[in-house]
């Protein structure tokens, strides 16, 4: 019998499906199902000492614990699943999870010093005076903004979609291997810059699926070039 999921993770993937299987089946004790389960998440996510080995699954195992932190990772699921509920049927607590998530995203995660999107953050959303501050998930941050790209066409809020098209292609360029192609997963420290070469197909993916929102939505010429390249 394995541990359970301390980031909740596991709980958001259930959750997404107890939505989608509401909307199938028409039944709408699964959406309270999966309402519930994110809730609980949430409220999990806003404990103090939330998950504080989280930064060692970047880091490695000797990386120091960060209880409480905030994560891109995190408000990504949140916000794929939040928006997966009210999807179909207007719930003003649910959708507070998805506004709150998409503002600390946007607002809070994206650094202007360098245009990119930080992985961790403080409890209190802060920035970290540590080796965190300097890390940036870019398969996680373009996965982010492909997500606010789906919820900006779902939502009709072209705000949301010319600001998510934009660091998402930040961090396709920033990420771009300009030698063999495809994008890096993780920038580990965006001072010196110093990356982890792995190029995970979920980061490869997230960058067609993204161009094609652009492509389909605008036609950008820099959104084709990027589907060309990255297939």
């Amino acid at each position: 019998k394995g541990k359970p999921d301390g980031r909740g993770f596991s709980d958001l993937a259930m959750a997404l499906g107890f939505s989608g299987y509401a909307r199938a089946s028409g039944e709408a004790r699964w959406r309270d199902a999966a309402k519930e389960t994110l809730l609980k998440v949430v409220r999990l996510y806003d404990l103090p000492d939330y998950y504080p080995a989280v930064g060692r699954e970047y880091l490695g195992p000797k990386a120091a614990l960060f209880p409480g932190a905030r994560v891109l990772a995190v408000w990504l699921r949140i916000i794929g699943t939040a928006a997966s509920i009210v999807e179909d049927a207007s719930d003003p607590e649910v959708r507070d999870v998805l506004d709150r998530s998409t503002a600390a995203v946007l607002d809070r995660h994206h650094n202007p010093d360098h245009g990119l999107t930080n992985e961790f953050l403080a409890h209190d959303l802060s920035r970290p005076a540590n080796v965190y501050s300097r890390l940036v998930h870019t398969g996680n941050a373009i996965e982010t903004h492909r997500t606010l790209l789906s919820e900006a066409v779902r939502t009709r809020n072209r705000g949301l979609f010319d600001t998510a098209a934009a660091r998402f292609r930040v961090h396709v360029e920033a990420a771009w291997d300009t030698v063999f192609g495809g994008v890096y997963r993780c920038l580990y420290d965006v001072e010196r810059n110093v990356w982890d070469l792995a190029k995970e197909l979920r980061a490869q993916e997230e960058t067609l699926s993204g161009a094609l929102i652009i492509i389909e939505h605008t036609g950008e010429t820099w959104a084709k070039d990027l589907f060309g390249r990255t297939y």
